[in-house]
């Protein structure tokens, strides 16, 4: 920088006679008012800040990392051939009782552990480094399709009583009688989230097959497509799983016949009529691409249950050792490389506004079944309505028996695998996705490690949400509308119903519609860093029908509580 004026400094002894010689200092300017312009240059003023978020939303380089809790309802026993392995995939031969009077054990928390009892190196003791992916392997998904798939829903299990529908077709559901307000109507109970308001209209479908004796519910009123006039019952939250339809005149309907429905906003527009179908995931990643460590300090607000066994209930080595049965602690988990996302597609056709951080059962210590002789993974998925009591007071615990599609058969999954995911509805016209059930796998026991008491297979297990949300970007609450097809992203969908082009815009990360709507994360050096804490919820199934649960189940108050 200069100075405006021209500055002559003189030595002292050129000044006059008898002067002296003084250092003189001149301080540099950092301001400047003025520049020269020269013609044909050209000159872009940066602001730092603005740089900073264009970088930000241009870069598709992601690091994701977090933490996750295995929490664990260990409520299933059975006769254990061992709790303690002796090497990777090897159990002791001889039974091992818990107790004298006990015949049934409780699987060891090391089963379910993210860092397991893979090798022992001295009776009951075992290095932990080589252990992490001997229970649980973790993966960067996305959903990348959409597929039809046949299902079942049962109303009642023991009497094989049911309906099996295709994913298109919706919502399963059974009817029961009611009087509303002196007027006859049909409460419709749904094993899901209906998803409905008050207006709304369902449309029955007629394309499903009811089993068991019960009928087909596809017209009421003489219509397919009649209106929802209420939400719920007279139990407490059921808003969610209950809708009624007012009946004209005295019709009869039996309770207990089933159907299917598909949600409409608006009867004049058939856009509004809502899509049903499943997601498939694509795996991004490898098992070799992430890094796990316990998380210091943090062991769970529940205290850690577990059973010390004698000399005399440890064979074959006859050393005392603990079984932990119950017991939380978290890990921190992040991927080791590089995950850029900008080749990736949704099944809507959109740049990814959420990947999946997926958690797949490894199976190395063979307590689980397995699909195959050679095969690691387990077999069992299924959705909520396959794992819950039913409405009739039923436990007709039943899972579909959908396998994961492997690239390459028995080995561990690797990127490119696909595996099915959650049962979706999408509405056309609202342009929004809802989940109406997550997906879950089975964890079913092998006979030849965990049996009933008498080498017979325990029909329950365990269950698990394997597909996690992990948010990158937002979609716009609000819709845009145009009718220039040139000035449209190439997600845009046309409606006829209106003459334009409709889309949800993608927000920029750091944009915030509302509390709700946007997302922010660190970006620092052309990657971004989003974090995501899950709790993984191991629930039991208890499908045999005995009753193997700890402890007494507390029943549901037949008067509110603050009565």
């Amino acid at each position: 920088m200069g100075y405006q004026e021209n500055i002559k400094i003189l030595r002292g002894s050129q000044k006059y006679k008898g002067s002296l010689d003084k250092d003189y200092v001149l301080p540099t300017l950092l301001e400047k008012t003025s520049r020269e312009l020269i013609q044909g240059d050209r000159n872009s003023v940066v602001n730092l800040l603005e740089q900073y978020f264009f970088e930000k939303n241009e870069s598709s380089l992601y690091r994701f990392y977090g933490k996750i809790t295995p929490i664990v309802y260990n409520s299933i026993s059975g006769n254990v051939v061992d709790q303690i392995m002796l090497g990777k995939n090897t159990f002791y031969s001889q039974e091992t009782p818990f107790s004298e009077t006990q015949a049934f054990g409780f699987p060891s928390i090391n089963f379910f552990d993210f860092f397991s009892a893979e090798q022992l190196t001295s009776p009951h003791g075992f290095n932990e480094p080589n252990s992490l992916k001997d229970n649980w392997l973790i993966y960067i998904s996305y959903v990348r399709r959409s597929v039809n798939l046949n299902l079942t829903y049962y109303t009642d299990k023991i009497n094989n009583v049911g309906i099996t529908f295709n994913s298109r077709s919706g919502i399963p559901f059974y009817v029961t009688p009611v009087t509303i307000n002196g007027a006859y109507g049909l409460k419709f109970t749904c094993p899901v989230n209906h998803g409905l308001s008050v207006g709304d209209t369902v449309v029955l479908q007629n394309d499903v097959i009811p089993f068991g004796g019960v009928g087909l519910i596809s017209e009421v009123n003489g219509s397919n497509s009649p209106t929802v006039y209420s939400l719920g019952d007279e139990f407490l939250g059921t808003e969610k799983n209950v809708f009624t339809v007012l009946l004209r005149g005295d019709l009869t309907y039996n309770g207990g016949d089933v159907g299917v429905f598909r949600r409409q906003i608006d009867p004049q527009n058939i856009e509004s009529l809502s899509n049903y179908y499943i997601h498939e995931h694509e795996l991004i990643t490898n098992s070799s691409d992430y890094t796990l460590d316990r998380c210091g300090f943090e062991f769970g607000v529940y205290s850690k249950r577990e059973r010390f066994f004698p000399n005399e209930f440890s064979p074959p080595l006859g050393q005392g050792h603990s079984v932990v049965k119950e017991q939380i602690k978290s890990y921190l988990w992040n991927f080791n490389r590089d995950i850029d996302v900008l080749n990736y597609f949704d099944n809507l056709g959109r740049e990814l506004t959420d990947v999946y951080l997926t958690v797949l059962s490894s199976n190395q210590p063979r307590l689980w079944k397995r699909k195959g002789e050679n095969d690691n993974l387990t077999v069992g998925i299924g959705y909520s309505w396959n794992f819950v009591s039913d409405g009739l007071g039923n436990d007709p615990y039943h899972e579909q028996n959908f396998e994961p599609n492997l690239q390459t058969p028995f080995v561990l999954p690797q990127s490119g695998d696909t595996f099915l995911g959650a049962f979706v509805e999408y509405n056309p016209y609202d342009l929004k996705e809802r989940v109406v059930s997550e997906i879950y796998h089975k964890l079913s026991f092998s006979e030849n490690i965990m049996n009933d008491g008498s080498g017979q297979e325990i029909n329950g297990g365990y269950y698990y949400q394997p597909h996690h949300r992990y948010p990158i970007k937002k979609v716009s609450e609000t819709i845009t509308e145009y009718n220039n097809y040139t000035l449209v992203p190439n997600y845009a969908t046309y409606s006829e119903f209106t003459n334009t082009w409709r889309w949800r815009n993608i927000l920029d990360i750091g944009v915030f519609e509302s509390d709700n709507s946007g997302i922010d994360y660190p970006f620092v050096n052309g990657h971004h860093y989003p974090y995501l804490n899950i709790s993984l919820l191991i629930s039991p199934i208890l499908s045999d029908g005995l009753n193997r649960q700890s402890g007494s189940i507390i029943p549901q108050p037949n008067v509110d509580v603050c009565e």
